[in-house]
């Protein structure tokens, strides 16, 4: 411990308690900080460290040293600098992220960075206490109900936010609250099936529709159901990729999973699907035993469309509003007077 005391810069900051040598105090707040152990060769200065850290910042990250960059810069634990004259050293500085937080480390960083005279709170609350699992889902609720990504919870802004609000608080990880989502999943569904018996769903129709985005295919289906009281109830059964060939039998295929899912097999009257043809096919599989409907809004729009287009005056607007639209998104000067003529 005695080549500790004389290599670390710490002990510039630091003395050896004389009533206890487990205990080192802080020569700037008087606070005693345990080092572990009476035994010399167990004793650690972690604690010390994360003492200035958090109590005293500007110390460490006004000049972002760490031990090991002192003595590659003075080359010899001789001429180990005071505190005093660590501000003249041109040392090589860490980098701090001020984006995507992962760690602790990177996140205490980041905001004693950035927010002047913040300092940790020592006195956390338990993450797995009743309180602490109350903020974890809260901040999980937000996430959902907001549409957000995982990835907010590393973001300057929310972390910046909660350390005003909340500082004996330490936010979970990315990966902490997208292991939330299966559980919670699981829990909703099974509240749902009992609502579904709770509200004597005797029927049940489902509607169903395919769409890409972001060169991905996506089936949907919501369930739809009337209560003896009246009340028109739907809600979504399954939201997911759909990447495989879009054939009828896949399609049924998709249909019949989600079904069993939620056992509704024997409650299903009818199935409303938009009137493209393999969706229509795959109601004529041989295993299939329920009815279909075609979209009265889907098979309307066809109509309208068919008509619309058979006008050859219909046609010609359309086209020249076509190479308007396409002028406008390549000349600027262009789109500022057409939305300027707009608003007279």
């Amino acid at each position: 411990m005695e080549n500790n005391r004389k290599k670390s810069y710490l002990w510039n900051h630091f003395t050896v308690t004389a009533s206890d040598s487990k205990y080192a105090t802080c020569n700037i707040c008087n606070l005693k900080i345990s080092r572990g152990s009476h035994n010399p060769k167990l004793q650690s200065l972690s604690g010390l460290s994360s003492h200035l850290r958090s109590r005293h910042p500007h110390l460490t990250l006004k000049n972002l040293l760490t031990e090991k960059e002192i003595l590659t810069t003075t080359g010899s634990p001789k001429n180990i600098p005071t505190s005093d004259q660590l501000e003249p050293i041109t040392i090589k500085k860490r980098t701090i992220l001020l984006f995507d937080n992962r760690s602790k480390r990177q996140r205490s960083e980041m905001l004693q960075f950035t927010m002047p005279g913040w300092v940790d709170n020592i006195s956390k609350i338990n993450s797995n206490s009743k309180e602490g699992l109350k903020f974890h889902r809260s901040i999980f609720e937000m996430i959902i109900l907001d549409l957000q990504p995982w990835s907010i919870v590393n973001n300057p802004g929310f972390l910046r936010h909660h350390a005003v609000f909340t500082p004996h608080f330490d936010i979970g990880s990315e990966k902490y609250y997208r292991s939330m989502l299966n559980p919670a999943y699981e829990k909703i569904k099974l509240a749902t099936k009992v609502m579904l018996i709770e509200k004597n769903a005797e029927t049940v129709s489902i509607s169903l529709d395919a769409w890409s985005s972001v060169h991905h295919e996506y089936l949907g289906m919501m369930a739809h159901f009337i209560s003896e009281k009246w009340e028109r109830i739907k809600f979504c059964l399954s939201c997911s990729k759909f990447d495989e060939k879009h054939t009828a039998s896949n399609i049924f295929q998709r249909l019949e999973n989600v079904v069993k899912e939620w056992e509704l097999k024997d409650k299903i009257t009818v199935c409303l699907r938009d009137n493209a043809t393999n969706v229509k096919a795959s109601f004529k599989d041989p295993q299939c035993v329920y009815k279909s409907a075609g979209c009265l809004n889907h098979s309307l729009q066809l109509v309208i469309k068919k008509e619309l287009f058979s006008l050859q005056s219909a046609v010609n607007l359309i086209e020249k509003c076509r190479k308007l639209c396409t002028h406008a998104s390549f000349s600027n000067s262009f789109f500022a007077e057409l939305y300027k003529q707009q608003e007279v």
